[in-house]
């Protein structure tokens, strides 16, 4: 565990741009969130934290520059981490970034890290069980029908957008115009002001 957050540490810092590095940084908080956020606490095929993510499902896009043959992650994990399932691994991952970006590294969840998680090689419908950018009423559906939270709880996996930057190749607010074909001036104010800073 403290090898991983040391090694992100140490990949952080050799990122010379900041755009740069805040993709790096905020995209494996998202791939963790991508990759637990298909658990249905209610579906016999469970899902949730197995090192997958449907990379062909517009609601992932971006991820392959997190997670590929060349990604830094990728890079890292299979030089020194491959004995580890994924999931653990970007968990542990996403778990040195937390505490890395927050207020003096006040954000430790080191005590809270449990082994043993296994991968799935293939998940297919995972990315349909994501929250889509369509309003309280999805946020509540995935949070807490399906995975079992609270409101608390909810607010603080949304907190994770303040980590990284978005851009066409990831924004939802770029995915609400293109995606869910909305026409630029039937969208809100403040989503429409930033889609033109595209």
């Amino acid at each position: 565990y403290d090898s991983i957050d040391r090694d992100i540490d140490e990949i952080k810092i050799n990122i010379s741009d900041d755009a740069t590095r805040s993709h790096f940084l905020g995209g494996i908080v998202r791939l963790v969130a991508h990759d637990f956020m298909d658990y249905d606490r209610n579906d016999s095929d469970k899902m949730g934290s197995d090192g997958c993510f449907d990379d062909m499902d517009d609601a992932n896009m971006g991820l392959d520059t997190i997670w590929c043959e060349d990604c830094e992650l990728t890079r890292l994990y299979e030089e020194k981490y491959s004995h580890l399932s994924r999931a653990d691994f970007w968990i542990a991952s996403a778990q040195a970034v937390i505490r890395q970006t927050s207020i003096n590294n006040a954000l430790d969840l080191k005590d809270k890290f449990q082994w043993g998680r296994k991968d799935t090689e293939s998940c297919p419908g995972s990315a349909d069980r994501l929250p889509t950018p369509s309003g309280c009423r999805s946020i509540q559906q995935v949070f807490l029908t399906r995975m079992g939270l609270d409101w608390k709880d909810a607010v603080a996996l949304m907190g994770a957008h303040t980590l990284g930057r978005g851009n066409r190749e990831v924004s939802l607010i770029y995915y609400y115009a293109k995606y869910l074909h909305y026409p630029v001036p039937m969208l809100p104010f403040e989503l429409r002001s930033q889609l033109y800073h595209f």
